[in-house]
């Protein structure tokens, strides 16, 4: 028989020595013939034994002869014994074949499902060339024209989505670990409306519901955010108020910059949304909501760290100064945002919040008012018109609101110090806390070296000076923000076809040019306030300077002799410093304009003004006390040597018309109901209209936003006209046309609230659209709604049906370890629809999985009922795996996720071919994706391949390894008792297994358990660090247990594991003999040394390491030595590192101890980064 044993002729690959009796004749060839010469002298003394002659030959052919039957002397007891071992029934055990998953791929457009039969044979093409490797499938697959479209996971309220390249069958695909992926569950409500929120300043959103939830206004439930800038969702602050009674949510946008239109769901719109804080979903999932109008007005923010900031102890109060932040003097909301300090300061009895100001005239210290404050943040409200004014304190003059804190309210320090978020200094919190067992008041005790002191002003006085160190120092971490609410500048200005600047303080503009004329246009685009349809829409207009360049000739009070004065007025130099414009005026102080001018007495005497006049004239030109005719008679300037006197007045404009006009799409049109307070743009006021709802975006000089424009259509500002200074010649006069002069021009907004153009949310990445809002519409919605599972889940979306069967899946899975307790329970279900309603069912099916825990076939029959049903926004047809006993997320010790590599539809099993007994098991064992060949030919069916390595061939049995086998097989009889048994029933599952180590009573949780049996095996192979694949221990445990005790067996107490790996690193310094053979040293020594750490051929004699064995350094002294050239190893170190990145040098200094390492039972060292230095031996590098 050809499994019958023959006489071993070779050892076993680094399985030990070969295995052979004793011989009975040692002779070699040499020693015969050497006994030959020692006889022939006794036997044929004439002979010669080396004479070269044809004894010679004669002899030599003898001993040849003779070594020959020696040999087969000493083969007789190996051969006996084979033939013991025959007769015992021990037999060459064949060859092991390979085994794979294999993927089939059918050709497009196919419309049925194919069968694919068992026996089915596809092949590989090893690299190292020969015969294909043939494989066959060992099951009928029906292989289904359906697609797996997409794979998502949940655990409550949490979702995955797998990587596409994970179903895509092309190449290696990323891992996919399930439950612990990027969590994709977000909860949003949208609201989008073009025009409303069509808006780059800063402002504020007001919504209004008859039904506002206090949690949407909750920073830790919910977050508001606009679509913005950098094209990224921006953070809106929240506040409240009530409109009409009517609960209203203030969103601020303190930011500039635009609320960019953005895509939600397809639907193009300017977006604000809110989005809900996913571990709150429990407390926000029945929160409801009515209908909601929108409107948006202008907000002005300004922010900064302030200048000033301390504490005063003697007041006990806190103070915040900055001349530029606190220059108020309107209702203005003030929000202290406090960086790594969280104080309570909104507690009225404790904490008394204000300004200085001049209200009514009368300077003091006003209150402020707190609201919504939360630790770390205060907002304060100053609902007075009245102005911050400048104060000294601490000697330092500023703008200042403080805190005052109110002893009197205080309950105890402790209260105190948690308020103020601060450190009780350590004698403090010493005494606080070991007297507040004892005393009622243990702020009244304190300890003096041992003493108990009944001072509570000592104390007191203690304590403030903690309390002032330490705030002192909180409070240089402030920041400030101050909301307004003003006007806005215009975006674009044009006259005519000419760009004009924002007017500004001396940077007057003129919008209709210095010489308008009939039809000239000054066009305005502000896409802010005039994206505002049905709401008010005011120009500020500012026709005066603001006390800049306005001639002072235009002061009320200031006649042609005071003008006359101030134009020749000159500096204390002597040289002439004209006052002649209102900046200048207002320079001066009331007793210097006093110095300045005079009066002519009835006698004809100068006289200069009194103070109070001075004075007069001054508030006069403050307060913008102008002349409102807008004709401005100028003065000759004496200065210039030219008489004191009227000049000729400019004529008065008459018949003249403005056209206001926006762009309704088709062409401009008449603003209808405009009103104008500026008398035609010749004095300050207002001009007051609604925007018209058809208003729409136009492109002005190549500009496109939204405008409105004024023409000249009839009439003037004056006219030029003609004069001959001289009579001869003729000059152009404009000195009379009056154009109208802008030194501000700002907006103001109030829009009408409207109910959003679009509403939508977002849940369970499904958008879905609402009636909230519409007109009519009176109910109210839940805008946040969770998973309706409870349980982690894993969803399998298909593109059709996968129907009829049975229909395969592939799981490639990352090995992972799991304890018998907390292995889970997966139930499949698939969504189908019963009498019009849909719901899940249960899928049988044939799990080769093991519930997800091991790579493996899924198979299941498609039930004719499926139905799509639309989750995660995709609709599909869904199939789950549900884990029932929650054992992912429950329990002391949760079960590790599973990591997905892959998930194949239309695979199968395959197993290798093999025609003789002599066939080589091994060469089944071909990489991933080399199974590309179909042997036979099925329809429609147009690839093959293998997404992961064949593995589990062997080649058959060698007699040496069988001879090793057989006495053990005598011993054990095919039962696992001893350790010993088990280590060679494990090598007899596997030839692949060339290291075996059985642990008894040490259990899943690598701790002592009664019952359990630990084997930890090593395969054959080349790698740094040899890992056992799982079927290769799940082959090993199937064939352990079917040999092996019950009470072993059946509990599952049978573990296979692979070696716990320790990373050996050598750091060494080697001195060479010779300076040429430095690259070679280095060179051989790093392959000296990764040979010799190889774990299962590094050591000593070759045969690899033995479990938890370590190297010694003098191991590695030897080895380098060793090394050609080498004259001597001058330093070296050995780094151990264990799995969890933990490191241990070992060196002269610090020797191998096994007490200082996380020592391992079944550990295997492996090479790790070696650090080799070579110098030459004389120093020379």
């Amino acid at each position: 028989m050809n499994s019958t044993l023959c006489t071993p002729s070779i050892s076993g690959k680094n399985r030990g020595e070969t295995m052979s009796a004793p011989k009975i004749d040692r002779r070699s060839n040499e020693d015969i013939l050497n006994e030959i010469r020692k006889l022939a002298p006794f036997y044929t003394p004439e002979w010669n034994p080396d004479s070269g002659d044809a004894g010679f030959a004669l002899s030599r052919i003898f001993a040849r002869m003779f070594e020959g039957i020696i040999g087969r002397l000493n083969r007789v007891p190996d051969k006996n014994f084979i033939e013991f071992l025959n007769m015992l029934g021990t037999k060459l055990l064949p060859a092991q074949q390979a085994r794979a998953p294999v993927v089939f791929s059918l050709s497009q457009g196919v419309p049925e499902p194919v069968l694919i039969p068992a026996g089915t044979q596809v092949a590989a093409n090893p690299a190292d060339g020969g015969e294909p490797v043939v494989f066959e499938t060992e099951r009928t697959v029906l292989a289904t024209p359906a697609e797996l479209a997409d794979v998502f996971c949940v655990r409550p309220d949490e979702i995955c989505q797998a990587p596409p390249e994970l179903l895509s069958g092309e190449g290696e695909a990323p891992e996919f670990k399930m439950f612990a992926g990027q969590n994709l569950q977000e909860h949003i409500l949208y609201f989008g409306h073009s025009d409303l929120l069509n808006a780059a300043n800063q402002v504020e959103i007001e919504l209004v519901s008859s039904s506002w939830n206090p949690l949407f206004r909750n920073p830790g439930m919910v977050k508001w955010e606009y679509y913005g800038e950098q094209e990224k969702w921006i953070e809106l602050d929240v506040d409240e108020r009530e409109t009409g009674g009517t609960p209203a949510l203030v969103l601020k946008k303190k930011q500039a910059g635009e609320i960019k239109e953005t895509g939600v769901n397809g639907e193009n719109s300017r977006w604000i949304r809110c989005r809900a804080n996913n571990s709150q979903i429990s407390s926000l999932k029945d929160v409801s909501l009515g209908a909601v109008k929108m409107t948006v007005k202008p907000l002005k923010v300004r922010e900064g760290i302030p200048e000033k900031a301390y504490y005063d102890p003697e007041e006990k109060a806190f103070y915040i100064g900055d001349n530029m932040l606190f220059n108020i003097n309107d209702r203005v909301g003030i929000e202290l945002s406090f960086i790594d300090w969280r104080p309570k300061l909104d507690d009225p009895e404790m904490f008394r919040w204000q300004y200085y100001g001049k209200r009514s005239g009368t300077p003091k210290w006003y209150d402020l008012k707190t609201a919504n404050c939360t630790a770390g943040k205060v907002m304060l409200n100053k609902d007075k018109l009245d102005e911050i004014t400048e104060y000294p304190v601490n000697g330092v003059n500023s703008r200042w609101i403080r805190c005052l804190i109110n002893t009197k309210g205080m309950k105890s320090f402790q209260d105190l110090f948690k308020l103020l978020d601060l450190a009780l200094r350590p004698e403090i919190g010493r005494e606080l806390t070991v007297l507040s067992r004892v005393f009622k008041k243990p702020e009244k005790v304190v300890l003096d070296k041992g003493r108990i002191v009944l001072d509570y002003g000592d104390f007191t006085a203690d304590l403030w000076k903690a309390v002032a160190d330490q705030v002192s120092k909180k409070l240089k971490k402030v920041r400030v923000s101050v909301e307004e609410n003003p006007c806005i500048p215009p975006d674009l200005l044009f006259h005519n076809d000419i760009p004009l600047e924002m007017p500004a303080a001396g940077k007057p503009v003129y919008p209709f040019g210095k010489l308008p004329r009939t039809f000239d246009v000054f066009y305005l685009g502000c896409s802010d306030a005039l994206s505002k349809k049905g709401g008010t829409v005011t120009l500020d207009v500012d026709v005066s300077s603001g006390g800049l360049s306005i001639p002072v000739g235009l002061v009320q009070g200031i006649g042609p002799d005071f003008v006359a004065q101030l134009l020749s007025h000159k500096g204390a130099d002597g040289a002439p410093e004209p006052i002649d414009t209102v900046d200048k005026l207002l320079s001066k102080t009331p007793r210097e304009l006093a110095g300045i001018l005079s009066i002519t007495t009835k006698d004809k005497q100068e006289k200069p003004i009194t103070v109070t006049k001075a004075l007069n004239l001054l508030e006069a030109a403050q307060k913008a006390y102008y002349d409102k005719t807008g004709i401005y008679r100028a003065v000759n300037d004496p200065a210039a040597g030219e008489p004191a006197g009227d000049s000729p007045s400019a004529a008065e404009a008459g018949n003249l018309m403005l056209s206001w006009e926006y762009w309704d799409g088709k062409g401009w049109k008449a603003l209808s109901g405009l009103t104008d307070n500026t008398n035609k743009l010749r004095q300050k006021g207002t001009i007051v209209f609604t925007c018209p709802e058809d208003l729409a975006a136009v492109k002005v000089n190549g500009e496109e936003t939204l405008w409105i424009r004024v023409r000249i259509i009839s009439g003037d500002y004056g006219k030029e006209r003609f004069i001959s200074p001289d009579g001869k010649t003729w000059e152009t006069d404009t000195s009379q046309i009056c154009p109208p002069t802008l030194y501000d021009l700002r907006i103001r907004y109030s829009a009408v609230p409207l109910y959003p153009e679009k509403r939508l949310t977002y849940n369970n990445l499904d958008f879905a659209d609402t009636a909230l809002g519409l007109p009519g519409q009176t109910g109210v919605i839940k805008p946040f709604r969770p998973l309706d599972d409870h349980h982690c889940t894993l969803y399998l979306g298909f593109s059709t049906p996968p129907l009829k069967g049975p229909i395969s899946l592939f799981f490639l899975l990352e090995e992972t370890g799991y304890l018998e307790e907390n292995r889970p329970r997966i139930e499949w279900q698939y969504y189908r629809e019963e009498k019009g309603k849909g719901e899940w069912a249960r899928l049988e099916v044939m799990d080769g999985t093991a519930g997800l825990t091991e790579s493996g076939v899924l198979e299941f029959i498609g039930p004719p009922d499926y139905a799509r049903n639309k989750r995660f926004g995709r609709k599909l047809c869904w199939i789950r795996a549900v884990d029932a006993e929650d054992k992912y997320i429950k329990g002391k010790i949760p079960a590790p996720a599973p990591v997905i590599r892959g998930i194949y539809l239309n695979a199968a099993w395959t197993r290798q071919v093999l025609q003789t007994e002599t066939d080589s098991g091994a060469r089944g064992n071909v990489g991933a994706y080399e199974i590309t060949e179909l042997k036979t030919s099925i329809a429609f069916v147009n690839g093959v391949y293998n997404p992961e390595a064949a593995d589990g061939g062997s080649d058959r049995e060698e007699v040496q390894q069988a001879l090793e086998r057989g006495p053990q097989l005598i011993r054990h009889q095919n039962r696992a008792v001893t350790l010993e048994d088990f280590e060679w029933l494990a090598r007899e599952a596997s030839r692949n297994i060339v290291r075996v180590k059985c642990l008894p009573n040490l259990n899943d949780k690598d701790e002592f358990g009664t019952g359990w049996v630990t084997l930890v095996i090593a395969p054959e192979s080349i790698k740094d660090k040899p890992v056992p694949s799982l079927r290769l221990r799940q082959q090993v445990k199937k064939y352990l247990a079917q040999r092996t005790a019950n009470i072993v067996a059946f509990p599952s107490h049978v573990r296979v594991i692979g070696p716990s790996y320790r990373e050996i690193s050598v750091h060494t310094t080697i001195a060479a003999r010779d300076i040429t053979d430095v690259p070679y040293i280095e060179n051989r020594a790093m392959k000296q040394l990764a040979a010799h750490l190889h774990p299962l051929t590094g050591g000593d004699m070759g045969r690899g390491w033995e479990f938890g064995r370590f190297p010694y350094l003098s191991d590695f002294y030897a080895l380098l030595e060793d090394i050609e050239g080498v004259d001597h190893v001058d330093s070296l170190a050995m780094v151990i590192k264990d799995d969890n990145g933990n490191e241990l040098t070992v060196d002269s200094k610090h020797p191998l101890s096994t007490d200082i390492i996380k020592h391992s039972p079944y550990s295997l060292v492996y090479s790790g980064k070696h650090v080799v230095n070579v110098k030459a031996a004389g120093g020379i590098l």
